[in-house]
């Protein structure tokens, strides 16, 4: 009796685990991943403010920031992923209520299978509450689909504390059916995973730290991981 409530439980975890993941099922294999956001994911080189990389701000190096972290385990998934990763901060981020889709039109050409949003820390609470963001991000990713708009898409949260700005995201996500991955609390512990005791510049020293970075990158991962 003992042996055959085994298997009964095992059969029912099997079937539901099948289910959580049967949505993904018929998706092609993902390999191209566009990933838009700001200076967290690609800040080019700025000596006057004490900044030398050409990556995501601040990790220490290219293979720590959270693209080319989460660039990995996709490659481990798909050796053939290509990934393009940019700045939309002057495109999209900094004046979203006033999008041009013709600023974007290099990322809808590069024609990814997955496409991952991670903004939201340049955008002030009272300009989200005047401004609200749902359109302009449902034009953004409606033109980013428009060769397929059953493109899984992932939205990410701030990850400076933002609750105007992270409210607004995670409710354009459920109603638009995408995935939202909750970074916030990242920042929390400021001083492990933010870069205060690697920079002196104010602007750079609240960016994420390598520590923090790997954070990011690992609870993205938890999320598109199933689409591969």
């Amino acid at each position: 009796m003992k042996k055959l409530l085994t298997v009964f439980i095992a059969a029912i975890y099997t079937l539901t685990v099948s289910s959580v993941y049967a949505e993904y099922a018929d998706l092609p294999k993902v390999t191209r991943v566009l990933i838009l956001g700001n200076s967290i994911t690609f800040h080019a080189k700025r000596p006057s403010i004490g900044w030398s990389g050409n990556w995501g701000m601040a990790a220490s190096t290219p293979d720590n920031d959270y693209v080319s972290r989460l660039e990995l385990k996709m490659r481990r998934k798909n050796p053939n992923v290509i990934v393009k990763a940019d700045n939309i901060v002057r495109s999209f981020e900094n004046k979203y209520w006033e999008f041009d889709a013709s600023s974007v039109s290099e990322y809808k050409d590069f024609n990814p299978d997955l496409i991952i949003i991670s903004i939201g820390e340049n955008i002030r609470a009272d300009t989200a509450k005047k401004y609200p963001l749902y359109n302009p991000m449902r034009e953004l990713i409606t033109y980013l689909r428009s060769n397929n708009k059953d493109i899984p898409v992932v939205v990410v949260s701030s990850f400076w504390p933002n609750l105007q700005v992270d409210q607004q995201l995670g409710e354009f996500a459920k109603k638009e059916g995408l995935i939202y991955v909750n970074i916030g609390g990242i920042y929390k512990k400021n001083n492990k995973n933010t870069a205060f005791k690697s920079f002196t510049n104010p602007s750079i020293q609240i960016h994420p730290s390598d520590k923090g970075m790997k954070k990011i990158a690992n609870r993205i991962w938890r999320q598109v991981r199933k689409v591969f």
